[in-house]
């Protein structure tokens, strides 16, 4: 690579001072930045106060950053401090050899040939909260999808991490609640990480003792799963079990409850939010939700879904990747160079803090035909063999591609696919749904609407 060669990267200098950060805490922060993209390029400098932050776009880019020199560009402490004081040094964490060997331990145990004998409690688990959801339709009862959703997923998890019958149904509740408001805060304090400590961040308190009860209880679980040492298909009892290759060791106490905390609440926020905007693509998209409708009813004839089930429904499939391309459920993932690298024609000092903008890919005209249309058909096998292989990441990708990306998108379909079956989904007017900076790509003001079940029509 040759730097002389290399070109003057763009500039958004933003506001005085603050550069681009009120910008990011106003109105919808990923729309902002992706038209920054479209604007400026592939490769942004962003001024934010007074830390020059670099937003790679290209999945030229990405195959750099996330595979082809990944050893070279760093988890950045600023960041990733506050994922430490939530989860520990678990997988999302964790870097060098505990990293990876955790991640021999834990992938087996979410690859999809394992998860066979998870789907029982989860299609239990959603059956449970939809059944919930009975009254709410019959008195045509206004919801906050996200929340309903969440109610869903904090399910699943629950019963896939501890099994069905160790924890009451108010502590279900109220354990997912508490994931919320962590993610909730967590998303707000990342990027605010970058402004001086004297700049006030409201809710730090409930921040510290929703992790205080978080880990309280998931200690409790952990000593009573050792305890009993019961054999069950729970994901706590996988991770207990787990045998290191190497080293013919067992993952110790600080090891299993750093994991058990990093699957259940990057687990819960990731799906509930993908569920939440499926439900808006349905709304806004009639016809692919009467496509999908046909296939779920071909497929599977009103009767419940079964794991053989799954890739049958390919349509659905579709209509779920390209929901995670639209809506990414994970915009970013910060890094940090050890030693000076060059991005194309661009060249990067050591220690350059770089935003991987999933969110920018994914809507780039420069890599997607038509990126703001919704369109499922771009999966089909056809097209996909088209495609860059980094141009397509809603769970990163290379060796630290998400360890749970198959856990994820069987809950996504399996859960999509119930609702779908019992429920219509009517979601009221007048709303907007602009995303709110964070740690996943919510909507700011959340999504209303009504349930009406389909039985009775």
């Amino acid at each position: 690579m040759n730097i002389a060669q290399s070109q003057s990267i763009p500039v958004e200098k933003g506001w005085p001072l603050l550069g681009v950060l009120p910008n990011l805490f106003s109105g919808d922060p990923y729309e902002y930045l992706k038209n920054i993209m479209i604007k400026q390029g592939d490769l942004v400098q962003l001024n934010i106060v007074t830390q020059p932050v670099y937003l790679a776009s290209h999945p030229d880019y990405l195959q750099r950053i996330l595979r082809d020199n990944y050893q070279n560009y760093r988890k950045p402490d600023m960041f990733y401090k506050l994922g430490k004081d939530v989860i520990g040094n678990g997988l999302f964490t964790s870097t060098g050899d505990v990293w990876l060997r955790q991640r021999r331990m834990i992938q087996p145990h979410l690859h999809r040939k394992a998860l066979v004998h998870l789907f029982a409690d989860m299609a239990e688990a959603i059956a449970e909260i939809l059944n919930r959801w009975e009254l709410l339709a019959e008195n045509n009862i206004e919801v906050e999808l996200r929340k309903k959703m969440g109610e869903i997923v904090g399910n699943v998890v629950m019963y896939t991490m501890f099994g069905k019958e160790i924890l009451q149904k108010e502590e279900i509740t109220d354990l997912s609640q508490r994931v919320i408001e962590i993610f909730k805060y967590g998303g707000e304090s990342l990027y605010s990480s970058m402004v001086p400590e004297w700049f006030p961040i409201p809710g730090r308190r409930e921040f510290e003792n929703n992790i205080h009860v978080m880990k309280e209880k998931v200690s409790q679980i952990v000593a009573k799963c050792r305890q009993e040492k019961e054999s069950s298909a729970s994901l706590i009892q996988m991770l207990i079990n787990a045998v290191d290759e190497d080293s013919n060791e067992q993952m110790n106490e600080q090891q299993l409850f750093d994991e058990v905390m990093t699957i259940v609440t990057a687990g819960y926020e990731t799906t509930a939010t993908a569920l939440t905007w499926f439900s808006v693509v349905l709304h806004q998209h009639p016809q692919v939700l009467e496509k999908l409708q046909a296939e779920i009813n071909q497929v599977l004839g009103g009767r419940a879904p079964s794991f053989e089930d799954i890739p049958h429904l390919i349509y659905t499939r579709q209509v779920l990747m390209e929901v995670l391309r639209m809506y990414t459920v994970t915009p970013f993932l910060p890094r940090a160079l050890n030693q000076a690298d060059q991005l194309g024609n661009y060249h990067l000092p050591a220690n350059a803090l770089i935003l991987v903008f999933y969110y920018g890919v994914h809507h780039n005209p420069r890599v997607w035909d038509k990126p703001e249309v919704f369109d499922p058909e771009r999966f089909t096998p056809e097209r996909i063999a088209k495609q860059h292989q980094f141009a397509y990441v809603p769970f990163s990708a290379g060796p630290r591609k998400c360890a749970g990306d198959e856990f994820a998108l069987l809950e996504a379909t399996l859960a999509m696919v119930m609702i779908i079956q019992k429920y219509n989904v009517n979601i009221l007017p007048n709303q907007t749904f602009e995303a709110r900076l964070g740690v996943s790509l919510s909507p700011r003001n959340g999504v209303k609407a009504i349930l009406s079940s389909r039985t009775s029509v």
